[in-house]
Formats: structure tokens, C-alpha cells, sequence
């Protein structure tokens, strides 16, 4: 029984780093944009749908955690899922560029002012009605849709109330959800709008030179009153509200930063050659879902700008609707390969190929813990076979009881058999039924005498 042990223990260490890498229960968690584990899976905010639907049109697809010059190379396509609004380095849009300029690039960029949370929690809280006994899963779903709202609201006081992309300008003043009732646009054919969830809040817009010229002027004006104004501290307006947390990029950067941010990027735009602005699906209002720009015609890239994640997360693509809408996204890919971004900050920019953000198991395929890996693996392979000589669930012997009296007599009968002396075997057995049960005129009592009687050679037939 040693030996199935050692196996069991050793599938015992195995099953808890398993269960602790990746949790034995299904549950839902709140990661957003991410598209390749198990917590992207359980979240509704996720986009493993999206990134499944990609496999299986045959592109081999990536999880991009740096710009590097590999993913230069290897990339065609990338479809970029921010967990804030568009607050991003000049030098991200810099290598975005050079990436396009490869030719035949697609990049998806997806914007952020919605919660697949919310809606999620919102649709359990729907679930369960009026009932009183579902009353306690009804407040749990409510604190978590608020929650989840919260979260988002926070991000949008934090961002500035109009926003300019290389592509776009976002504009964030709408302040009110609306559920789109009504499509418009080539994409829109063969979509039962009855059957989507789409939902919209901000706006994209093109990219005008006026627009640009008042809002360079609005943030000179920012940051110069910034500099002049001597530090001191403002009362709050409403005393009673707990202000809400900043988002990531505040906390890392500040509000300065951020303005500064948009300043280098107004001023790397050129007025002279605004990108066309070309829209696939919009509302009834002419409102902008899902955009295309040709930034660099010549070589062939193109930017695909949706307005939120309503339309490819997790949650809205269970919806027939919502995948058709990604299918005809996905034509409009390169082939090659897609790189699926996430995050609240941007990627690390890299010039060697070297990712520095392995997570889990990953670790193991970089030097110099790749050489140890894959001889620890072998070591373990031969360990495990050395103590699993064979196959099959071990199984527990029937145990012996040493008051079995009938096993000692079995096992009399055993050394007899094996000694080959028939005379001493009868002989033991009438000795036992005389002497230990006191019989002596049965035929065992008597089988000595009788088999050591001697043979006579002068006897006749009758005589027997």
C-alpha cells in the first residue's frame, strides 16, 4: 500500500496548486476587458467570447501586455479594451503608428463609459421580482449594481469633459444612459435592434480644426492659471459627500499630467490632414456606435472605434444580435496575427522582446527557469512512474483475524500436504480424534491401525 500513497500525495500537492492558481468554484468577478483566464471568463465585462469567435475564424490571437518589437512583427491586428477613458501617452500613439505603417493593420479601440457589471446585476435584480423570499438576492444584486455603477461614474468626474485621440474626439458630456432603440448604418442590416442591449452615454466624433484650436487654447489657459495660482486649500462643495477614489491614472500621473497628456497630443496632431471619418453603425440620432478611420491609406490601416463595450463583452454577446455584429467586425480583420490589449494603464513600450509582466505558469518558459522546468517535469515524470508501477485505483486487502481457529487448522493441513508423509498426516489426524476429542471407535480415531495394519501375502479374496 506504500506505493499507491506516495502517488495519491503526490496528485494531492498537485490538485492544490491547480485549485489555488486557478479556484475550484464558478463565480462571478469584476476584472475588466480581459480575455484569456478564468477570472476573465467569470467576469461580465470580459471578452472571451470575442477573442473564441477570432479563433475560430483561423486567427491565432495573443495577449499583449507590452509593445514590443515581436508583436510589431507578429501582430496585424489589435483590438485595444482600456479599463478608463482615453487617457493615453503621446508615445503609445507613436508606436501604434509605426506599427500601422508595417501596412495592412487594423487596430479595434473600444471605449469605456459603460459597466457590463451593472448591467449584469441589474438583469439579476430584474430576475428576481417581487417576491419576498427573493428579497435578500434582490439587495445583494442592487449594492452590486451600484457598486459597479459607482465605480464608472468615478472615472467619468475624473476625465476631462471632451477628449482627443490621433483618430477621434471623444465627447463625455452626456450624462444620461440611453438605450438604442433604432439602427442605421451598414452594419446595421440583418440586426433585430428588439434583441440587442446596446446602451450609449458619450459621443465620438471626427476630428475638427476649430475644435482643436479651442480646446488647445482652454487647456493653455488650465495649466498657465495652474502655475500662477498661489497653493491653498478649497472648501469642499458638498461637505457631506465622501468623495470618491481617483481612478489609476490619476493616482499615478495627477490631473496636471493628464492635461499635459492631451496638450502633446493636440499639438502632434496635424490640421492640415485630419483623418476621414466614416461611420458603420449609429442610431437614429446619427450618434456614432461604431466608427472607421483610414488614418494611413497608403499602407492600408484602418482604426475601428467603438463607442463602448456594450456591444462585445461578455455579457452582451450570450445575444445572437451582438454576435453578428462582432462576426462583421471580424471580416474587416487582417490576416495575421490579433493581439488583445487590457488594462487601466498603458502597455509597457519596449525595444527588446522581453516581457517582464509574466504572470503564473509563464514564468517557466523564460530563461533561466526554462531549463530548470523542463528537467524538473521530466524528474517528475519518472518519479511518478517509478512509485505507479501499475495501473488502476489501488484496492484495500481483506484483513485477517488471528481467532480464526479454522485458519490454524487450514494452515496445518498446508504443511502436511507440502511435507509428503501420508503415514504422519493419518497418524496426526487419528491422534487428534483420540486424544483432544475422546473418540475411539470412530473410523478417524481408528485409521491408523487400520492403514498400518500388515498386508499378508497368503490372503484370500474370501478372507476380505
Amino acid at each position: 500500500m506504500r506505493q499507491p500513497r506516495v502517488f495519491a500525495m503526490l496528485c494531492w500537492i498537485g490538485c492544490s496548486f491547480l485549485l489555488c492558481g486557478s479556484g475550484c468554484a464558478s463565480r462571478v468577478t469584476s476584472v475588466y476587458g480581459e480575455s484569456d483566464d478564468y477570472n476573465a471568463k467569470c467576469s461580465p465585462a470580459g471578452t472571451t467570447v470575442l477573442r473564441a469567435m477570432v479563433e475560430e475564424r483561423g486567427h491565432k490571437t495573443y495577449t499583449v501586455r507590452s509593445l514590443s518589437p515581436a508583436n510589431m512583427e507578429r501582430l496585424n491586428t489589435l483590438i485595444w479594451c482600456p479599463d478608463d477613458f482615453p487617457n493615453h501617452r503621446k508615445a503609445t500613439f507613436t508606436w501604434i503608428e509605426q506599427w500601422m505603417a508595417k501596412g495592412n493593420r487594423t487596430l479595434v479601440y473600444i471605449g469605456r463609459d459603460f459597466s457590463p457589471h451593472a448591467a449584469y446585476w441589474a438583469d439579476i435584480a430584474a430576475q428576481q421580482g417581487t417576491n419576498p423570499a427573493n428579497r435578500a438576492k434582490w439587495l445583494v444584486a442592487m449594492e452590486e449594481f451600484a457598486g459597479a455603477q459607482n465605480e464608472l461614474d468615478s472615472k467619468r468626474r475624473l476625465s476631462r469633459p471632451s477628449l482627443v485621440m490621433p483618430w477621434c474626439r471623444w465627447d463625455l458630456r452626456g450624462g444620461r444612459i440611453e438605450t438604442i432603440q433604432s439602427l442605421r448604418g451598414p452594419w446595421s442590416q440583418d440586426i433585430n435592434v428588439e434583441q440587442t442591449s446596446i446602451v450609449a452615454r458619450s459621443s465620438i466624433l471626427p476630428i475638427r480644426s476649430s475644435e482643436l484650436k479651442a480646446m488647445k487654447s482652454e487647456l493653455e489657459s488650465t495649466i498657465a492659471s495652474r502655475k500662477t495660482t498661489p497653493p491653498g486649500v478649497t472648501p469642499p462643495t458638498t461637505p457631506t459627500t465622501i468623495p470618491a477614489p481617483p481612478p489609476p491614472a490619476a493616482r499615478f500621473f495627477g490631473v496636471e499630467d493628464l492635461e499635459s497628456q492631451q496638450m502633446d497630443l493636440i499639438n502632434s496632431i496635424s490640421t492640415d490632414s485630419l483623418p476621414e471619418w466614416d461611420s458603420l453603425l449609429s442610431d437614429a440620432d446619427q450618434r456614432t456606435l461604431v466608427g472607421v478611420v483610414e488614418p494611413d491609406p497608403v499602407h492600408g490601416g484602418r482604426v475601428i472605434v467603438v463607442n463602448n463595450n456594450s456591444l462585445f463583452c461578455n455579457h452582451s454577446m450570450l445575444r445572437v444580435e451582438h454576435r453578428k455584429i462582432a462576426a462583421m467586425m471580424i471580416n474587416e480583420f487582417s490576416e495575421g496575427g490579433v493581439g488583445f490589449i487590457s488594462g487601466s494603464d498603458d502597455p509597457i513600450i519596449r525595444t527588446d522582446n522581453f516581457d517582464e509582466r509574466q504572470r503564473g505558469f509563464e514564468m517557466l518558459t523564460v530563461w533561466p527557469l526554462n531549463v530548470v522546468a523542463i528537467h524538473a517535469a521530466f524528474l517528475g515524470i519518472a518519479t511518478m512512474i517509478a512509485y505507479f508501477p501499475i495501473f488502476g485505483r489501488p484496492k484495500r486487502l481483506r484483513k485477517t483475524s488471528t481467532a480464526d481457529f479454522g485458519m490454524h487448522v487450514e494452515a496445518i493441513g498446508n504443511l502436511m500436504q507440502k511435507s509428503g508423509d501420508k503415514a504422519y498426516a493419518i497418524d496426526q489426524i487419528a491422534d487428534y480424534f483420540r486424544n483432544v476429542r475422546g473418540d475411539l471407535v470412530s473410523p478417524w480415531a481408528n485409521m491408523r491401525n487400520e492403514e498400518s495394519k500388515p498386508q499378508s501375502p497368503f490372503r484370500t479374496p474370501e478372507s476380505e
